[in-house]
């Protein structure tokens, strides 16, 4: 999963994103992406990156097999590597907070 593909994002290693790999390995050549944000469920982050693995999981949750599966976040999906992600994080929590009127 590291020689083929390109990185989206900036991790420190080798790993790349491949659609052929991706579609052979149902969704495990999001490699780079899982690189990034280990956390989330899913490694095909936009939904034209198809990730079979992660719509099973979906599957197995709706009928409450699993549950907690995690999402990507917002700041996440639009950083190109950690510190961009911290900043775009604090920018959109500050979007998020209500106004105070007088």
């Amino acid at each position: 999963m590291h020689k083929f593909g390109k990185p989206r994002y900036e991790t420190g290693d080798e790993s790349k994103n491949s659609v052929v790999l991706a579609l052979v390995t149902m969704g495990e050549g999001w490699h780079n992406n899982h690189h990034y944000y280990e956390t989330a469920a899913r490694q095909g982050f936009f939904w034209w990156e198809i990730d079979i693995t992660y719509y099973i999981l979906r599957g197995l949750a709706a009928v409450g097999l699993i549950w907690d599966l995690k999402g990507v976040p917002k700041h996440i999906l639009h950083s190109k590597n950690k510190k961009h992600a911290a900043e775009l994080r604090k920018k959109y929590e500050a979007e998020a907070e209500p106004q105070l009127t007088e």
